[in-house]
């Protein structure tokens, strides 16, 4: 449990160094699920964006990495709706390749 922890925090490190570039992206650690959080980008920035933390961790942990995308977000009264649609998302990106 403590080597999860101790992972999830590296990994956390290493995707908030790829963000630093716009202060007002962030990223946090719930239940050793990475959240990341960017505004005022486009699909095709986000997407980006998302593909180089997947090959950052893949490559630095060899880990497999699940990704869930929401619709964009309306606000910040909108987060939690925009959280529950991108887990609901990985979820099933997890059913689908088996894990």
């Amino acid at each position: 449990r403590e080597r999860r922890e101790l992972q999830s925090s590296l990994i956390h490190q290493m995707v908030a160094a790829r963000l630093r570039h716009d202060s007002c992206h962030c990223c946090v650690v719930i239940r050793n699920q990475i959240i990341v959080l960017l505004c005022r980008t486009n699909r095709q920035d986000a997407g980006n964006i998302i593909g180089e933390i997947c090959r950052d961790i893949e490559g630095f942990y060899s880990l497999p990495v699940r990704v869930g995308v929401s619709s964009p977000s309306r606000g910040g009264r909108d987060i939690r709706r925009c959280c529950l649609e991108a887990q609901t998302a990985c979820r099933s990106a997890g059913r689908a390749d088996g894990t």
